[in-house]
């Protein structure tokens, strides 16, 4: 089953309708994902979310790694089976979240201190290798890698997933968006490669049936891919509000054998205005075969338009 067709092209401009096919349904697209950041869109069951139409709900990592987290939702078969949802779902890997936790907005954006304290807050501390950081809940201490980011989403069952990326805020200096960008492709290629690692992994199903969202009491092993239901992995493209260095992340991204191509950093739904030069700048260079996901847009609805 091919993963993205093209349904209609417009005859002036980029825009598309494509089929996003899942094993937990197709996704016509262009579409609004409700937030249900910890397994509940807020105020709305499954019934409702039905009746409105809603074709894929978004979850968050790094939330639900926190509360109840990514083993006791596994242990329950998944997130779909968790949270009363048979149709798609895709979670953010939480670089977004450990972002807004450690950057000194006010602080650090203009005046850049020798120890990087522009980028790296109390709660959070960036390395090569990943991110540290302590929850906002209790202040308990974790640690988020490109693989570990991965395994959890794949843990929890989502039908898309997110690579692990460092977010850029809406206005950061050059060189810390060009070292945020060029650790985000390092870091994608970890991701692709733990992606397909866990595709490949054999795991036991739970006492609950199956395993991750699988409909079956079979006592058999399911993988977490092909044998069980497909997971499918996107890249993301940052640099902030630098043209060349957006340009260069879209090329670098779209190279790399993802499914499909986000658009990420502070400025995406957020500044509308830089969200349109950033889409204008990239919009070349993105892979014609793949869906394309704007991180964050939906804040007024007349945003999905210009997008």
């Amino acid at each position: 089953m091919t993963f993205f067709e093209i349904t209609h092209k417009d005859k002036n401009t980029r825009a598309r309708c494509g089929v996003m096919h899942t094993d937990h349904g197709d996704i016509e697209t262009p579409v609004f994902m409700p937030v249900g950041t910890q397994a509940s869109v807020k105020t709305l069951d499954s019934n409702d979310l039905d009746t409105i139409g809603a074709q894929i709900i978004l979850g968050n990592n790094y939330h639900l790694h926190l509360r109840p987290g990514e083993d006791l939702i596994a242990e329950m078969g998944g997130l779909h089976k968790f949270m009363n949802w048979n149709k798609p779902i895709l979670t953010d890997s939480g670089g977004f979240q450990v972002f807004s936790l450690g950057f000194k907005k006010e602080q650090g954006i203009k005046n850049k201190e020798k120890n990087n304290d522009h980028e790296q807050g109390r709660l959070v501390q960036i390395d090569e290798d990943g991110v540290a950081f302590k929850s906002h809940i209790d202040g308990s201490k974790h640690r988020f890698t490109p693989e570990s980011a991965t395994e959890m989403q794949h843990k929890i069952g989502a039908d898309i997933i997110m690579a692990f990326d460092e977010c850029t805020p809406d206005e950061a200096p050059e060189e810390y968006a060009r070292e945020a960008m060029e650790r985000t492709h390092r870091w994608a290629e970890r991701s692709l490669n733990e992606h397909r690692r866990q595709l490949n992994t054999v795991i036991p199903p739970t006492k609950y049936g199956g395993i991750h969202g699988a409909d079956t009491d079979s006592p058999d092993p399911c993988r977490r891919g092909n044998g069980n239901y497909q997971r499918y992995l996107f890249g993301i493209i940052q640099g902030a509000n630098y043209k060349h260095l957006r340009e260069e992340s879209a090329k670098y991204i779209s190279s790399l054998d993802f499914d499909g191509i986000a658009v990420g950093g502070e400025s995406i739904g957020y500044n509308m205005e830089a969200t349109k030069n950033i889409m204008d700048w990239i919009y070349p260079y993105l892979p014609e075969n793949k869906p394309c996901y704007t991180m964050g847009v939906g804040l007024n609805p007349a945003d999905l338009i210009k997008a």
